[in-house]
């Protein structure tokens, strides 16, 4: 199970991480679909001091990774195939 952060912990998103957060999420990319880019951001900061942070969701702008990137992950974790039921050669 994840252990969550708490929110008092964190600072809120700033409008270039608010515009990362929300495409990145597609129950909020739904919900938001046709608001203002500005009214976005808003609810994108609102949504991660409310919900995001204990919900485990990422702030940061990374880039999601590639599937070619999540199979070097995970056949460099031969536990995680034991941990979550991957069957390993699935992904050779």
């Amino acid at each position: 199970m994840r252990e969550h952060r708490h929110k008092t912990c964190e600072k809120p998103l700033t409008a270039r991480e608010a515009v990362c957060y929300f495409p990145r999420y597609e129950d909020l990319a739904k919900a938001w679909d046709g608001k203002s880019l500005s009214e976005q951001i808003r609810l994108a900061q609102e949504h991660w001091l409310e919900y995001g942070i204990t919900e485990g969701r990422q702030r940061h702008c990374a880039p999601r990774i590639t599937e070619q990137q999540a199979r070097c992950y995970l056949n460099s974790y031969p536990e995680l195939y034991n941990k979550f039921g991957v069957d390993k050669n699935s992904w050779v």
